[in-house]
């Protein structure tokens, strides 16, 4: 099992925020798309967890166990509403994904401990602007994550969860 962020830009969580509160997406994060999944290595049974970031803010919207990666003509039939148009989509396992989020916003301590592997395993942290905020770029890709970031993780939404 490996574990990945993938972002969502801040545009993109406007509509399933109001799209959730009226109920045409599901609470549940069962789905996500991209253009990078495969590419990346990301197969079933992996765990990701969508980002965003929007004015030195990073926002944890959610996490997902992956039961399957489709393209879209099988995502567009098996979903129930009109996913995002991308090469790749991951359909969550059933009963293992978080409600979407768009109120979980990282601490600086918090982000100061997000780590990702990087080339040839080597761990390495989230980069920083000159202003100091996280690197906007840092996020942009899938990236895959520690195992001790994504406890972390799960530990922040298991939090949120229980408000």
């Amino acid at each position: 099992m490996k574990f990945w962020t993938h972002y969502w830009t801040h545009e993109t969580t406007v509509f399933p925020e109001e799209a959730v509160r009226k109920r045409k997406v599901p609470l549940a994060l069962d789905h996500t798309a991209g253009n990078a999944f495969r590419k990346r290595g990301v197969r079933p049974g992996d765990a990701v967890y969508v980002v965003s970031y929007h004015r030195g803010v990073i926002r944890l919207l959610g996490r997902m166990t992956v039961e399957r990666v489709v393209d879209q003509g099988e995502a567009e039939s098996v979903l129930g509403y009109e996913p995002w148009k991308a090469s790749d989509h991951l359909l969550a396992v059933a009963g293992e994904s978080t409600d979407h989020y768009f109120d979980v916003v990282l601490t600086a301590d918090q982000v100061n401990e997000l780590r990702f592997v990087g080339h040839g395993g080597k761990v390495v942290g989230i980069k920083f602007n000159r202003r100091g905020d996280p690197d906007q770029q840092t996020l942009r890709s899938v990236r895959e994550l520690t195992a001790e970031t994504a406890s972390f993780l799960d530990e922040v939404l298991a939090e949120r969860a229980r408000s």
